[in-house]
């Protein structure tokens, strides 16, 4: 755990000094000023939090500046001020976004005597990971979902500059159509739900894909986690 805490360190250290000391954060000085006292607890044994570790333990007699009969000590890292900042203004923030699948129409090639035709999509470049299905349908003449059909709906958590990709599959034709973030859905940050029109693209495919996208909290997005692995990661190491 030592050996994995100050391998943090050196990180966040190059990471501290590459961006934030290029912008005007107070918490910088702060944390430089007390991390050579952090690494010094750390190498001979303590656990680098709020409490003094045993004055009985390993490394207890090395420890600057620990009370002897092991009671709490002032902390030496604030990172509940410190680190706060710093993940808001170098994170990309999260939105929820809902698609809601409306139509196909004009949908081609097709064969004469087979017909099954849905909707996959997800959120380009994260290796499909995390993808929405919709529901089957069987009617050529009437390619279209209900409008409170669960399976016509499908929940990412996105970055405004994603792209989602929705493919249309059909037993003889594959279609597809990009949907921009920042360019086509940015009303519904503002709270508008916007209705997307899509011509198809792909080998020999024709037709178009009707959707409604909103905004939802990111709580509603299935597996969608509130803290990010770096802020897990600090959480464990601290």
């Amino acid at each position: 755990m030592r050996g994995t805490t100050l391998a943090f360190f050196r990180g966040f250290d190059s990471y501290l000094a590459s961006s934030v000391c290029t912008t005007e954060n107070r918490l910088l000085p702060q944390y430089l000023q007390n991390r050579s006292s952090f690494r010094g607890d750390v190498l001979a044994g303590g656990s680098g939090g709020d409490v003094a570790p045993d004055s009985h333990g390993p490394g207890a007699a090395a420890t600057s500046g620990s009370p002897a009969d092991g009671s709490e000590r002032p902390l030496q890292v604030a990172w509940s001020t410190l680190w706060p900042p710093i993940r808001d203004q170098y994170s990309e923030k999260l939105y929820g976004v809902e698609l809601r699948f409306l139509s196909v129409t004009h949908l081609g090639p097709l064969e004469p005597h087979q017909f099954a035709c849905h909707i996959e999509t997800w959120v380009c470049d994260r290796k499909c990971r995390d993808k929405g299905r919709t529901s089957i349908v069987t009617n050529r003449e009437d390619i279209s979902w209900l409008e409170d059909d669960p399976h016509a709906r499908c929940r990412f958590a996105v970055h405004r500059f994603d792209r989602i990709r929705v493919l249309v599959y059909e037993h003889s034709v594959a279609g597809f159509a990009d949907v921009e973030v920042e360019t086509q859905l940015a009303n519904i940050f503002e709270g508008e739900d916007v209705s997307v029109t899509l011509p198809l693209s792909g080998k020999d495919a024709t037709g178009e894909v009707s959707l409604v996208c909103r905004h939802i909290p990111l709580e509603y997005v299935p597996g969608f986690e509130p803290t990010s692995w770096f802020d897990r990661y600090v959480c464990a190491v601290m």
